[in-house]
């Protein structure tokens, strides 16, 4: 069986990060839920997943009382 990594991020801007990651670094879009309530979005290159959900679903996590190993950060890059 082969090996994935899979990472969740959460981008103020979804139209923005499937941009980047499909016109820059090439994935393909997985799933495509921009328009629903929850919006997300998964996108997959090889044996690399990244789903990303607005910003908002941190705030829905902390509410409902679980930890964050890392809250949201601005970094170098976006």
């Amino acid at each position: 069986m082969e090996m994935m990594l899979r990472v969740e991020i959460f981008p103020s801007d979804l139209d923005e990060i499937v941009d980047f990651y499909t016109r820059v670094l090439r994935f393909g879009v997985t799933k495509d839920q921009r328009h629903d309530p929850n919006a997300y979005v998964s996108m997959q290159r090889g044996a690399v997943q990244v789903g990303a959900a607005l910003a908002g679903e941190r705030d829905r996590v902390v509410a409902a009382g679980w930890p964050l190993e890392q809250d949201l950060q601005d970094r170098p890059g976006g």
